[in-house]
């Protein structure tokens, strides 16, 4: 659901930190859902983040790897299922790339107005109010496309992953979910006050929904899906024949 903003409830200057921020992350995701965070909720730093030296990073990428396979390989995908969500999630990249070049443009178009007011700023000049209306426009209208995006991307993966995957694959799924809730389990609102009433079928939708958005629109998902091998069965050694001696 797209959340809807009051301006005069956000400082946009604050706002626009958060996105910067986001925008430098070493992960080069721009979660925008942060951005809904009050002014007064965000300590912003001190200096502009700097990225981990390239080592640190790949370390770090493959830690965060190691906690998405944790998640990925209980469901045992086969190779057909992953090609097939591969399909959706590829989709959802590009997707993801166009929106990106549209949030990154919107922030060079406020570029020299705002490289303007910071100097004067600094000189004791006070902040244009129709400026601050900009940015807070800008970034909403980032939050808004995120939304939007993300969305019919967890509806799209999610109507490939229902047909592909077997009950046994979706129960794997609902207890990685509940695991993540804390134990908790996930039902529509209309069955919280009696949790265990909640159809099964309802029950693993949403727990369906909830692992795409999770797990599936990971950014690495790609990657390790199309890497991915096959879990290879358990073979018994069959025991050596006896040694056998001339007669």
């Amino acid at each position: 659901m797209v959340r809807t903003h009051n301006p005069a409830e956000v400082t946009s200057f604050s706002r626009l930190i958060a996105f910067s921020r986001l925008v430098l992350s070493a992960s080069g995701v721009v979660a925008f859902f942060a951005l809904a965070l009050p002014a007064f909720a965000q300590a912003p730093p001190a200096t502009v983040p700097s990225l981990p030296p390239p080592d640190v990073q790949k370390v770090m990428g493959e830690i965060a790897d190691l906690d998405l396979l944790k998640v990925l390989q209980p469901l045992k995908l086969t190779k057909d299922q992953r090609e097939k969500l591969l399909v959706p999630l590829r989709e959802a990249v590009k997707v993801g790339a166009a929106r990106r070049k549209e949030d990154y443009d919107g922030l060079r178009a406020l570029g020299a107005e705002i490289a303007k007011a910071r100097t004067e700023a600094i000189n004791g000049a006070s902040i244009p109010a129709d400026l601050e209306a900009k940015v807070t426009k800008t970034v909403i209208a980032s939050d808004e496309r995120a939304n939007a995006a993300r969305k019919q991307a967890v509806a799209s993966i999610g109507a490939v992953a229902n047909d592909i995957l077997t009950s046994e694959q979706k129960d794997a799924m609902e207890k990685l979910v509940g695991k993540a809730l804390g134990g908790k389990r996930l039902v529509p609102a209309k069955y919280r006050a009696n949790p265990n009433s909640a159809p099964k079928a309802e029950v693993q939708a949403l727990a369906l929904a909830f692992y795409v958005e999770q797990v599936l629109l990971n950014e690495r998902a790609v990657d390790l899906l199309t890497q991915m091998k096959d879990t290879a069965p358990a073979t018994e050694t069959a025991p050596s024949a006896p040694p056998t001696t001339a007669p």
